[in-house]
């Protein structure tokens, strides 16, 4: 039975990106002035296309009080054209030191420079989408292939309707970095049930796990991917090493106290 949920959501995967997009990172075209025009025109965005070129020439610069990721003197945007930039100095190093690992991939979730990007993408965005973000989770729930995962349940439906009554309005009322962690690792995995197992494990008092105690659960994930198909679809490699710092990556963006 699980075999045909993992079926089903492989196919809303494929369209849930583009509903992803549309819905996160959707932007009013934006009215420019001849000074914001000569200023993007200025700027050349650095997307995907550089991870290729030499990594030591990532920078972070300081430029009155934001700091802001350039490779050499080009700034680095997201895909959707917004800046990146944090005012925490901490956030600033994290985005450096994955940038130099993995290049400018805004997808990559094993790298935090792709929750931030969908952070700085979501600042952007000017229309409430609440009912909107809540039905689209609820839709996500019920298809969601991670959902017999460290779940004493297991009947489906009796699994399922303990989050769909509060996990959707939980996750669509949380600070905005907060948001974007479950969305991004929603994007890249197709479940939003999985980051909030992993944050449930991970952060929490009575867990058997914790951060800096969680390879029984990474081999728990890994072993549940595996065997039932769920991780054929994901957009990460799926071996321990590749899932911890997924996780990992998951956790300290979720954690941050300033972005």
């Amino acid at each position: 039975m699980l075999h045909y949920y993992v079926s089903l959501q492989a196919k809303l995967y494929k369209l849930f990106h583009i509903f992803v997009e549309v819905l996160h990172v959707k932007q009013h075209n934006q009215k420019m002035n001849d000074s914001d025009l000569t200023k993007t025109q200025r700027i050349k965005t650095i997307t995907m296309n550089i991870t290729h070129m030499n990594s030591n020439g990532y920078n972070v610069r300081n430029i009155a009080g934001k700091y802001y990721l350039y490779f050499g003197d080009e700034q680095v945007m997201t895909s959707e054209g917004a800046e990146i930039f944090t005012t925490s100095e901490e956030l600033a190093n994290l985005l450096l030191n994955d940038a130099v690992e993995y290049g400018a991939d805004t997808e990559n979730v094993l790298s935090i420079l792709s929750y931030h990007s969908l952070y700085c993408d979501l600042l952007q965005q000017e229309e409430d989408t609440d009912g909107e973000n809540i039905e689209m989770l609820n839709n996500l729930i019920h298809v969601d292939y991670f959902w017999a995962f460290d779940e004493p349940r297991q009947i489906r439906a009796a699994a399922l309707s303990q989050y769909l009554d509060w996990l959707p309005k939980h996750i669509d009322e949380l600070p905005l970095h907060q948001n974007a962690a479950y969305i991004n690792l929603m994007a890249a995995t197709g479940s939003i049930l999985l980051p909030h197992k992993i944050l449930a494990n991970l952060l929490s008092d009575d867990s058997m796990y914790s951060v800096d105690d969680c390879d029984g659960f990474v081999e728990a994930l890994e072993a549940y991917g595996n065997e039932t198909g769920a991780s054929e679809d994901i957009d990460v490699e799926w071996t321990f090493d590749a899932i911890k710092k997924m996780i990992m990556t998951l956790v300290t963006y979720y954690t941050l106290e300033k972005v």
